[in-house]
């Protein structure tokens, strides 16, 4: 007998009026969804789960979505409900999932292919050349169940292209919201319930609902904790103001996106960075600092000290833009003694976050900041830099010129006194991206510049 056929002859009673055989039976026939998808008063009816019965694993991959029923009511059903999905590659029809929600996910995926068209991104490649499939991510027979799929478009749209770019999903994430082309992110209904079982669901951390409705899933989570009903639930928002994919789904994206282990291997964390740097710049940054530039210096520190006699350095000199990491990196790359960092009214506000980058390498009280005129020719900012490095030179130097605008790279050349090093840090570039293990340093003297 199919789900929809037991419950159908069940569907008129109250849950106190399941005998246990039929308790058995919907449990057999839903697998591992039936501790959530069977109300409280059913799925507790007993001390122990009937024997045999699946806990629903969520795998890395798989996207969780919440839905709501539709059609008859069945007074054995929470009123919302966890069903597990999964893209796959191909095109195959999979007869386990509810006819509304496949429709909806052709929906999607027709639309994001239209989105995709002229774009450069990985996803963008994938999803117009590769065929996408929407799949069960549990063995249960729900084709003929019927449920109203709307909420579920954002973990469709976002989960589809996390997959299309080469990631995974995490299954802790979770969202609810509608989709409309040319309008964007619109309300769901259900938010109590929906609130609930991703609150009661095992695993799940993290909740994105639209940004208005926001406030109000966050009383039901306090509500929820406050009477035990279920565990802490983080709620985020979804952006409604845009009918931009990317943009309205860019928190979720950054989120939903699996992050490697700890102990995963230098690429896999680089190809992550690339794929959430198209997502949420922010988030991205966070990652790359946290979990690549460490390795990213120490790379750099043993190319210098191939190309100089002992790798030690009394002074450094260099600029502080607003990605301080090429500052960073050139203080991990040289361990000098002390840094002379050049900022502008522009950069230095940053000035703290980049000294505090560099401690692992160079005392903050090593790190002497000296401001210049973002504005001025190279003569003048020529002028300030030598008046600056003029009580170092008979010193162990070396100049960075990675950093800032080029009147700034022209002025640092021209104030480097001829016994100082010049240092270039070259990267290979990925649309406006940084690829990270690319940086190749290379060190020369000014005395031997053309």
């Amino acid at each position: 007998m199919s789900v929809m056929s037991l419950l159908e002859n069940l569907s008129a009673h109250q849950p106190s009026q399941i005998s246990s055989y039929a308790r058995r039976v919907l449990y057999q026939a839903l697998g591992p969804l039936a501790p959530s998808w069977l109300v409280p008063e059913l799925a507790e009816a007993e001390e122990t789960d009937p024997p045999g019965t699946e806990r629903l694993a969520l795998e890395n991959g798989t996207i969780p979505l919440l839905v709501v029923r539709a059609g008859a009511q069945c007074r054995l059903l929470r009123e919302a409900l966890l069903l597990p999905v999964c893209w796959e590659k191909g095109t195959h029809l999979d007869n386990r999932l509810p006819v509304k929600l496949l429709d909806l996910a052709d929906d999607i995926l027709d639309s994001l292919c239209r989105y995709a068209e002229g774009r450069t991104e990985t996803w963008a490649g994938s999803l117009c050349s590769d065929d996408w499939s929407l799949c069960a991510a549990v063995d249960v027979d729900l084709g003929g169940f019927e449920i109203d799929p709307k909420s579920a478009a954002v973990s469709l749209m976002a989960g589809l292209l996390v997959v299309a770019s080469g990631g995974k999903p995490n299954p802790k994430i979770v969202a609810t919201g509608a989709w409309k082309a040319g309008v964007g992110i619109e309300s769901i209904g259900g938010l109590g319930p929906k609130t609930q079982l991703a609150a009661c669901s095992p695993g799940v951390q993290m909740l994105f609902v639209p940004e208005f409705q926001q406030p109000g899933a966050e009383q039901f989570a306090d509500e929820i904790r406050a009477n035990g009903s279920g565990g802490p639930l983080d709620i985020k928002s979804l952006k409604t103001t845009t009918s931009d994919p990317l943009r309205a789904l860019s928190d979720l994206l950054a989120e939903l996106e699996m992050p490697p282990s700890d102990n995963a291997e230098f690429t896999e964390r680089k190809d992550h960075y690339l794929r959430l740097v198209g997502w949420n710049r922010d988030g991205a940054q966070r990652y790359y600092r946290n979990r690549l530039l460490s390795e990213i210096v120490a790379r750099c520190r043993t190319k210098v000290q191939a190309q100089t006699s002992d790798g030690s350095f009394d002074v450094l000199a260099t600029i502080l833009t607003r990605n301080y990491d090429l500052a960073v990196i050139a203080v991990g790359a040289f361990r000098p003694n002390r840094c002379i960092l050049f900022f502008t009214d522009d950069t230095k506000k940053h000035l703290n976050d980049c000294r505090e980058q560099m401690a692992p390498w160079l005392a903050k009280d090593r790190v002497q900041p000296i401001e210049i005129d973002a504005e001025a020719g190279v003569e003048s900012l020529a002028q300030t830099i030598s008046d600056t490095l003029r009580p170092v030179c008979d010193q162990k130097l070396v100049i960075d010129l990675t950093p800032g605008k080029k009147t700034m790279t022209l002025a640092m050349y021209e104030a480097a006194p001829p016994a100082a090093m010049l240092y270039y840090l070259h990267n290979k570039w990925r649309g406006r991206i940084v690829v990270p293990g690319s940086e190749n340093p290379n060190v020369w003297s000014k005395h031997n510049s053309p």
